[in-house]
């Protein structure tokens, strides 16, 4: 939760009460949030691609 906590003091993500079970508390992305993830990922394309293409996971299409 330690990264949830600085990342929500950072105004990158915020927690809101679970939409189906109250108890549950839901973290969201923020738009700075999202434009880091977008710059973290694309300054990573060739990690993702390489983990995408040799990781097998269930519903996680290969690249063409």
């Amino acid at each position: 939760m330690a990264l949830v906590d600085r990342c929500e003091q950072q105004s990158l993500v915020v927690r809101r009460q679970g939409r189906e079970d109250r108890r549950q508390i839901e973290v969201h992305l923020l738009e700075e949030g999202m434009s880091r993830v977008t710059q973290i990922a694309e300054a990573h394309q060739p990690e993702l691609r390489y983990l995408q293409e040799n990781t097998p996971l269930a519903g996680w299409n290969k690249s063409p």
